[in-house]
């Protein structure tokens, strides 16, 4: 997987310039039998430092099997823990940084703007980066054959760049999610896991939406998954 990838990444970032960032596919993603992927908008960091010097060696990758941040990717590892394990909220309510790193290594995650940006995303230039690089991002999502894409605040960027039509959306409560497709799985629209909604909430809007998908006959691993702890949680957990 880290070999595909790195080989697309050889070709986008010769067009996209200096600062490209790598992201994708967690160190256990390839032999999760369920495969979900998050579609984020950008990463964030300082923008004041030039790209092309502070970039030029990061792989979000890394960043990703090392387990993040807990501002993102607490809520992630939630959401990962419940459609991978089936993890209630109790489970997981309380996240410590080495559980964060064992739920997020089984996931992947990709941003539509390859080019890091600040906290306060500008909507109007992530359209522009993800319709020039729609042929780029079309290859990197057919790399990872996910079962479930959940598109953070990006719903219809994704659903711009494949085609889809909104009005073919099937609710689920405030989210939406689409009908299976043959290279997204199921594409459901949710909110990012920054927003100031309450963790409880959200993962509760989350697990719902599991649910509807699951009805609808997604969400079906491709082998049996083997029989494990929920999320392999230590018995007492620390906030992070």
């Amino acid at each position: 997987m880290r070999q595909a990838e790195n080989e697309l990444f050889e070709r986008w970032a010769d067009v996209r310039g200096p600062g490209f960032l790598k992201d994708g596919a967690g160190r256990e993603f390839q032999g999760e039998p369920l495969r979900v992927l998050f579609v984020l908008k950008e990463a964030v960091d300082d923008p004041v430092t030039d790209p092309a010097v502070r970039y030029r060696w990061w792989d979000y990758r890394d960043f990703m099997d090392d387990g993040g941040q807990w501002q993102t990717w607490n809520n992630l590892a939630r959401w990962t823990a419940h459609a991978i394990d089936g993890a209630g909220f109790g489970e997981v309510d309380y996240m410590s940084k080495d559980t964060r790193r064992r739920l997020i290594r089984r996931v992947a995650a990709l941003n539509l703007k390859k080019i890091p940006g600040t906290s306060a995303s500008d909507m109007g230039e992530i359209w522009r980066f993800a319709s020039a690089d729609a042929t780029f991002l079309r290859e990197q999502i057919a790399l990872y054959r996910p079962h479930l894409t959940v598109a953070c605040g990006t719903l219809e960027i994704v659903e711009h760049l494949y085609g889809l039509r909104p009005e073919d959306r099937i609710a689920c409560g405030e989210r939406h999610f689409h009908t299976v497709h043959a290279e997204l799985g199921h594409l459901a629209g949710f909110w990012h896991p920054q927003c100031r909604l309450s963790k409880k909430w959200l993962f509760d809007q989350f697990a719902q939406l599991v649910a509807d998908v699951r009805a609808r006959g997604g969400l079906v691993p491709d082998v049996p998954a083997p029989v494990a702890s929920l999320s392999g949680l230590p018995p007492q957990a620390t906030n992070a």
